[in-house]
């Protein structure tokens, strides 16, 4: 089963970094691209998003988990439930209403 989150790239990328506990600089370092790149997409003054960009995101060992959401909006259940638990770990959370 698939679920569809549509959200932007630039969302994408500060979730996924909060999900992992990294700062812009130390995720850059680790995929090896320059800071000033994912602050321009994150910042929304990039709209245009290289695809060695996200290969290098979504081909790295620890956040290979990403790649399919981050290329096609897609989840799978079990990550869907992973994030939901993510999500309600954080102090913003609200509990939607019944019935949603």
């Amino acid at each position: 089963m698939n679920f569809s989150i549509e959200m932007t790239l630039r969302d994408k990328l500060k979730l996924l970094r909060k999900a992992e506990g990294l700062s812009q600089q130390e995720l850059c370092d680790l995929v090896d691209v320059p800071q000033s790149t994912l602050a321009k997409i994150e910042n929304g003054r990039n709209k245009s998003t290289s695809v060695d960009f996200l290969n290098k995101i979504s081909s790295h060992p620890r956040l290979v988990k990403y790649a399919i959401w981050l290329m096609f909006d897609q989840i799978t259940e079990a990550q869907a439930l992973d994030a939901l638990e993510f999500l309600k770990s954080l102090p913003e959370y609200v509990e939607p209403p019944e019935g949603d």
